[in-house]
């Protein structure tokens, strides 16, 4: 999944990139950085600008001065610049902002010592640049041993200034006033220090804390009703990944019962999608148990959007693309159904397209969380709802897994990827009404309408014609199985007078998806 891609309400997955490999701590110094460097950027620019119309700008103003103005104010920019490019490492924006930080110190001290001191001083005097010193240690910490360099730097440019500012005529004061003068600068620095030992602190349980086996936690992609999804990187590898997990603290908020169903659909889940070889059933990498008791398995990370988001933004499909969609998920779906399982949770929402190597639209089949053996034997051993309990979404089920008739097998996959055709073809559910009972005894009891009466499109015959063989209501008139409906739309494909080929998805995913 990718954030090229990425539009509000969008189940996408960003892309790795170079400003991910930071440890977290950085990725949101650099997002203070930038806002601290903005703020002192519009500030800089009113400054000047007032100070000319209204003559507040000294015409002594020293050369170093000068120099210093416009360089802080290159370094804002620099700064506000770089912070945008998610491709820069965090590192290596955050040295350009220690560099702003001593530099805007110089111009700080530059700007207030060239004014005269009070002739007595019994208490330390207040500077600026200490403060200025802890604002940005506290906003942008650096690790402990370099923050204390750069502060020393930093409240260094407060006598460094004043000595400036000497030679260009300015009197010499007190030894005195000036250990008071700079005196909260050594306490600037070592406040400082403490600051960026505790938030480092903090920072490591952090990290720690989102560790999962040999995986780091990185962002939240999303969430369900019993699991999130977060993109995660191997710490060694550093591979991507996303990682779906069950907490302890939202199991807490179930009864016993209901949690203990929901373990044993996770495990289940992982299980099965881990016996699976089909190249078009999403990759498993691992699975375990946190010393927390947090549940987790590890999957491929895709570069893409799913079939609901498809339709979603660009409206239905071309059927030749449908074909090509569907003889994907058919692979995978086959794979499952040869060894006894039935994924029983088929949607767009569930098949992914996405970018693999050179391929393009290559088909991932998500989320095997609701999967069944259909083999008498297995039946009671992976029952994993209450009796009377339907399982799937309304929108997709198949009559027998509704009145429970008959033993479910993997044809009524076949009636889901039915539903998925239709949606992909028509923009439209085979039934949309208003609730979801509603919906589930639609597709038990009603005939549904052929895909070219409302697409408005023209809709292949053949095409159509498997369509609407898989939305038969008696699992006997469907597709005897995944691989037999995998070479019926193979061979409606060829009828085609224009197949959807990989030149057409490469440039379909540049105009629409930006792909690289």
């Amino acid at each position: 999944m990718t954030e090229d891609a990425r539009k509000p309400g969008d189940t996408i997955v960003p892309p790795r990139t170079h400003a991910d490999d930071g440890p977290d701590i950085e990725r949101q110094s650099v997002k203070r950085l930038v806002i601290l460097a903005g703020v002192a950027l519009v500030l800089q620019v009113a400054a000047l600008v007032s100070g000319q119309l209204l003559g507040f700008l000294p015409d002594d103003t020293t050369l170093e001065g000068r120099v210093a103005i416009v360089a802080v104010v290159v370094l804002m920019l620099v700064v506000v610049v770089l912070g945008r490019i998610r491709s820069l490492r965090p590192a290596t924006v955050l040295d350009v902002g220690y560099a702003f930080q001593v530099l805007a110190a110089l111009h700080i001290g530059m700007v207030v010592n060239r004014y005269p001191w009070p002739e007595e001083m019994w208490v330390p005097g207040w500077s600026p640049v200490a403060v200025w010193t802890m604002v940005f240690t506290v906003a942008v910490p650096a690790r402990p041993a370099k923050a204390l360099i750069i502060n020393l730097l930093a409240v260094a440019m407060d006598p460094l200034s004043l000595l400036l500012l000497i030679e260009r005529g300015k009197p010499v004061p007190s030894l005195e006033m000036a250990l008071f003068r700079f005196a909260p600068g050594i306490g600037a620095v070592l406040l400082g220090l403490i600051a960026t030992m505790v938030i480092h602190g903090l920072g490591r349980q952090v990290r720690e804390a989102s560790q999962l086996g040999s995986y780091r936690l990185v962002e939240k992609l999303g969430a369900g009703s019993f699991g999130e999804v977060w993109r995660a990187q191997h710490r060694m590898l550093r591979r991507p990944a996303a990682v779906k997990l069950i907490s302890p603290a939202s199991l807490g908020e179930r009864d016993a019962s209901a949690a203990r169903t929901i373990i044993r659909r996770f495990e289940r889940e992982a299980q099965a999608t881990s016996q699976l070889c089909s190249p078009h059933t999403v990759d498993l990498y691992d699975f375990g148990v946190s010393p927390d008791g947090t549940f987790f398995y590890v999957m491929e990370l895709l570069d893409g959007i799913d079939l609901q988001r498809l339709v979603e933004r660009f409206g239905p499909v071309e059927p030749e693309r449908v074909i090509h969609l569907l003889c994907q998920a058919c692979h995978s779906l086959h794979d499952a159904h040869v060894q006894g399982l039935v994924h029983r949770d088929v949607k767009p929402a569930n098949l992914f397209a996405c970018r693999n190597g050179f391929e393009y639209d290559f088909v991932k089949v998500l989320d095997f969380g609701l999967v069944k053996s259909s083999r008498q034997e297995d039946a009671g051993a992976t029952k994993l709802s209450a009796d009377g309990t339907i399982q799937g979404t309304p929108a997709y089920l198949a009559p027998e897994m509704i009145l429970e008739k008959r033993q479910v097998d993997g044809r009524a996959d076949l009636y889901s990827l039915g539903c998925v055709g239709y949606w992909l073809l028509t923009g439209k559910l085979v039934f949309e009404e208003d609730l979801p009972m509603r919906m589930v005894l639609a597709h038990a009891k009603h005939e549904p309408v052929a895909p070219s009466k409302r697409a408005g499109i023209d809709v292949p015959a053949e095409l159509e014609s498997i369509i609407m063989k898989c939305l038969s209501k008696d699992p006997e008139a469907r597709p005897a199985s995944a691989w037999e409906l995998r070479e019926m739309l193979q061979i409606a494909g060829r009828t085609l007078a224009r197949p959807w080929t990989q030149e057409r998805a490469r440039r379909w995913w540049e105009q629409n998806l930006r792909a690289p």
